[in-house]
């Protein structure tokens, strides 16, 4: 299997070669120094250009997506904090305040290490059936042909399973 990047130099390479033959063999009536600007400009440009409408539109044709959560750690506890950040000069900045869900995970070695994600980012599940963990929504490429090997992605689009009874319900009046 080749994967998009074999896809991309393969077709470069073959518009190149192409560009190559027809300016430099081929008879022809340019002159040497449009034959340098030709081949050192303009031949780049297009071969790159047009490998990647090809590499796209083999994708477009190809490729099969799909979307879906899948676990990525396990969580033993989690929390929602602002961060404030900022950037000054000469008297003159700004101030920005962005919430988080910021958790403790168990790490492979057996201790913890915290996380944080944006809260514009996650959503949280309540559910007694499974333990506290979070998911991150992947898409996964698939080849119909079997030809091309594609890599899976994650988006920044979180959920955030916990236990029932987890969100607390507090209301006040200013």
């Amino acid at each position: 299997m080749i994967t998009h990047i074999h896809l991309f130099s393969i077709i470069a390479g073959i518009l190149v070669i192409y560009g190559i033959y027809h300016i430099w063999f081929k008879q022809n009536l340019y002159l040497t120094e449009d034959k340098v600007v030709s081949t050192i400009l303009i031949l780049p440009f297009l071969s790159v250009t047009i490998s990647a409408f090809i590499a796209i539109l083999i994708q477009f044709i190809d490729g099969k997506t799909s979307d879906s959560y899948k676990t990525t750690c396990n969580i033993v506890s989690i929390r929602n904090n602002d961060v404030t950040s900022g950037h000054f000069m000469l008297g003159c900045g700004s101030i920005k305040q962005t919430e988080y869900y910021f958790y403790f995970y168990k790490t492979i070695n057996g201790g913890y290490a915290r996380g944080k994600k944006n809260v514009n980012e996650t959503e949280i599940i309540e559910d007694n059936s499974s333990r506290p963990h979070i998911e991150t929504l992947t898409t996964h490429y698939e080849s119909r042909t079997g030809l091309i090997e594609y890599r899976d992605s994650q988006n920044m689009d979180y959920k955030i399973v916990v236990p029932k009874g987890t969100i607390l319900n507090k209301f006040q009046l200013y």
